[in-house]
């Protein structure tokens, strides 16, 4: 099912929502949705990208396999820095990439909380991306799957490592203070980053980082129920409502064949196999 019946009804959930709002018919404070420019229907845009030849795209060799030196294959791991309020002496901040492409813009926009640091405390600012994603890809557009046992937290950490320490030698920083930086996936990786490399790592700042993997994570939609209800509890209530019709359609054959039609899903939903079971169970 390729996960396409969750898509969907995230879309209608969206849609729902969206309705709720324009509708105006609750005392909503849209104010308080507006945060560092947060648009209605989405989260805080990317820091727009700066004119490259201030921030230009630079690049690291990383070995493809950190634990085994048998394997020669090299990448490149595409970064960028900004060394406009550094000072001899001062801290070394390093932003760890997350899941989707970087750009210079994360270095460079002084509202963000991060620079607005690195301009009080005289911090130099590096920001790596993370291996497979952006233009930080060891096998370009012609990878296999195979490929991808090179894509790991514990791979990502040691290019972190071994950044820090070509920097501090190419650098000649002196008793270097790194601090991490980091939110959600990549903030995981800043507070693993403390706790495996503290020779390296002088403190971390990990924002929202889910550093406890839950096979039934019932928290984090709890907190999405909450926030539908605060917005409009008759949207919250009509979704509740679906979800609840759905997990009953899932339970029978016809109600499957219903699902499939009405939802235009493209394959046949079969709960003996182990993608739709997974997919079922989430619903």
């Amino acid at each position: 099912m390729n996960g396409r019946v969750t898509v969907l009804l995230l879309l209608l959930v969206g849609c729902a929502l969206s309705a709720s709002l324009n509708k105006g018919s609750t005392g909503f404070n849209r104010k308080r949705w507006l945060i560092h420019g947060r648009p209605w229907h989405g989260l805080v845009p990317l820091p727009a990208a700066h004119d490259a030849s201030k921030f230009p795209d630079q690049w690291f060799t990383q070995p493809l396999d950190n634990f085994n030196a048998s394997i020669k294959q090299t990448y490149q791991q595409r970064y960028w820095s900004n060394d406009q309020f550094y000072k001899p002496g001062g801290p070394i901040f390093i932003m760890l990439g997350g899941e989707g492409p970087e750009s210079n813009g994360w270095v460079r926009a002084e509202g963000l909380e991060w620079v607005t640091l690195a301009k009080k405390f005289n911090a130099m600012l590096y920001l790596i991306e993370h291996r497979f994603y952006g233009e930080s890809q060891p096998y370009g557009k012609l990878i296999s799957i195979d490929g991808y046992q090179y894509l790991s937290s514990r791979q990502a950490l040691a290019d972190m490592a071994n950044f820090i320490k070509a920097k501090n030698a190419e650098m000649k920083y002196e008793n270097p203070k790194w601090i991490v930086f980091g939110g959600s996936y990549s903030g995981a990786l800043a507070a693993w980053a403390r706790q495996q490399y503290p020779e390296l790592v002088y403190g971390s700042l990990a924002s929202s980082a889910p550093i406890q993997a839950e096979v039934d994570f019932y928290q984090y939609l709890e907190v999405v129920e909450f926030a539908f209800s605060q917005v409009d509890a008759q949207c919250a209530d009509s979704i509740h409502k679906q979800f609840v019709l759905l997990q009953k359609l899932m339970k029978t054959a016809a109600g499957r064949e219903t699902v499939k039609v009405e939802m235009q899903v493209c394959e046949r939903i079969d709960p003996h196999t182990p993608r739709t079971s997974i997919n079922s169970g989430n619903l």
